[in-house]
């Protein structure tokens, strides 16, 4: 964990705070919390003028499985650490490791590894939990899950990954609710803390509703890996536009979601029911040409990462790119931002502690040149990039 230092750091340029970028502000830094933001004429002491650039609450997402060449599943000693400080470099600071569906060994390693980094590392305080988007998958809607490494809802083997989550983190599963004893899966799951999310999925617009009555409110990267929309089968889609109260995920790369339907969905949900995520994986920040991920071969391409037959393998988007890529969909800067930053912190229940720049909050913060590329973070009032 970084020290808890009692520096004192002003900041004054735009500010995202309260739902707004305000022209002219000062964000007031105290230790490892935010003191204030304020009218610069009413900050004592000095602080640094940072233009036109704009200060925004730390990025949070919710789904990613990594980044930098590494993957948070990566057994390599200093993986988890290089994929974190990528994502840091890029303005995030919280995220959810996601776990692609494996064996239950490589599973275990991972929360291993995933649990010393939170405990050991300087950074650690920016893993905020486990994202298992599988191993209860629906098969026919796997996307880049190997078949084989599938498994039908199962409340014991949900346990076991329950169990070995490390202390204090999060846990969210990504579930296909119309499989056997799926719906009695979602229950349990909520019932036990963990955030449970819908996804890889065949589900009828009936079975959807039904998962949500049972706590799977939260949608794994809507329209990818579904049932399409119709408009007499609305599906998982058309349930989760139909309710105010559920969450999405979207990625606004380019290539996983129409600019259109990233307009659409912002118009019925508002920002407070999406979350901006990135769904990289381990090519994200690496330059365009072939790697290999978990034993197969991964191309990264201007479009995004592709296995070889050319389904897609996650995203090669950071967060700020994120930011970009709702922006050139037509979206405001303001509703942008809260769906990498408020969004995401209600969903995983730590919006009492981050999430927006507020008094006493964490001092995680983004500052953003007039292109909306990051130039620096700060972890718990710690400049880390």
């Amino acid at each position: 964990m970084l020290g808890a230092s009692q520096e004192r750091i002003a900041l004054r340029g735009r500010v995202f705070v309260e739902g707004a970028v305000t022209a002219d502000a000062a964000v007031e830094l105290e230790g490892p919390s935010i003191r204030r933001v304020a009218d610069p004429g009413d900050i004592d002491g000095p602080f640094e003028e940072l233009g036109e650039c704009l200060l925004a609450p730390g990025f949070i997402d919710v789904h990613t499985h990594g980044a930098g060449g590494a993957d948070f599943a990566d057994p390599r000693p200093g993986a988890v650490a290089r994929a974190a400080r990528c994502k840091l470099a890029h303005g995030t600071t919280g995220f959810m490791a996601s776990l692609i569906s494996s064996p239950w060994v490589s599973i275990s390693a991972a929360l291993a590894h995933l649990g010393q980094f939170r405990a050991t590392d300087p950074l650690g305080s920016a893993l905020l939990g486990v994202h298992f988007e599988g191993p209860f998958l629906n098969a026919a809607m796997r996307g880049a899950h190997p078949a084989e490494n599938l498994l039908a809802p199962a409340l014991a083997i949900a346990d076991e990954y329950l169990e070995r989550v490390p202390r204090g983190l999060c846990a969210m599963f990504t579930v296909a609710p119309e499989l056997p004893d799926g719906l009695a899966l979602v229950e349990h799951l909520a019932r036990s803390g963990a955030v449970v999310a819908q996804g890889h999925s065949r589900a009828s617009y009936d079975q959807a509703r039904q998962a949500m009555e049972r706590g799977a409110r939260h949608a794994t990267h809507l329209f990818n890996a579904m049932a399409p929309l119709h408009h007499r089968n609305p599906g998982i889609a058309g349930a989760f536009l139909d309710e105010p109260e559920a969450t999405v995920e979207l990625i606004p790369d380019g290539t996983h979601v129409h600019p259109a339907l990233l307009r659409l969905v912002s118009r019925l949900k508002g920002p407070a029911g999406i979350a901006a995520v990135t769904d990289s994986v381990p090519v994200a920040g690496l330059a365009p040409g072939t790697y290999e991920w978990l034993g197969r071969e991964v191309a990264l391409r201007e479009a995004g990462a592709f296995l070889p037959g050319g389904t897609l393998a996650g995203s090669a988007l950071d967060a700020s790119g994120a930011l970009r890529g709702l922006l050139a969909a037509g979206l405001s800067l303001a509703p942008a931002l809260t769906m990498l930053t408020e969004t995401p912190a209600r969903l995983l229940g730590l919006w009492a502690e981050r999430g927006s720049l507020s008094p006493g909050k964490r001092a995680d913060l983004v500052v953003l040149d007039p292109n909306l590329r990051v130039t620096r973070t700060y972890l718990a009032g710690q400049r880390v990039a």
